[in-house]
């Protein structure tokens, strides 16, 4: 009996201590400060053009290397902080939240721009592009600002 006492606590210290933090899964090349610059569609190489487009601040998005985000949509006031889950191997991510109604009032894109944001569920990603999948085919297309 105490055999079986010590290999389970063998097994529960094995299962404690080597889970992946969020840190260790975190992809270095998705940190940076990233902007929104269209809606596209897997297989299809046209981009739908955010509006507004001339706003420099709209649509930002800046993730950090512990996994944390901020963000920005259509207006100064509106920002999002949040952590997220990303499984590195796998290119999913998830951004916690949900659309509501209040988030109805946003001019341009706004509204789209954030039910497609948490609706999120996979990600790739190249040195200057990022694409956030909403949909299996569907994703907000983001141009690197700075590393």
């Amino acid at each position: 009996m105490r055999h079986l006492s010590y290999l389970l606590l063998f097994f529960l210290f094995a299962m404690l201590s080597g889970g992946c933090s969020k840190d260790d899964d975190m992809p270095q090349e998705l940190v940076g400060t990233w902007q929104c610059v269209g809606f596209g569609e897997r297989n299809n190489a046209e981009i739908k053009a955010i509006e507004p487009q001339d706003c420099t601040s709209c649509y930002m998005l800046v993730i950090k290397e512990n996994g944390d985000f901020s963000g920005s949509c259509t207006s100064s006031n509106l920002t999002i902080e949040r952590s997220f889950s990303i499984n590195g191997k796998k290119k999913t991510i998830k951004i916690p939240g949900d659309y509501t109604p209040d988030d109805m009032l946003r001019p341009g894109d706004g509204n789209l721009y954030l039910k497609c944001l948490y609706d999120v569920r996979s990600y790739s990603v190249t040195s200057s592009d990022l694409q956030l999948f909403y949909t299996d085919n569907n994703y907000l297309l983001y141009k690197r600002i700075t590393p």
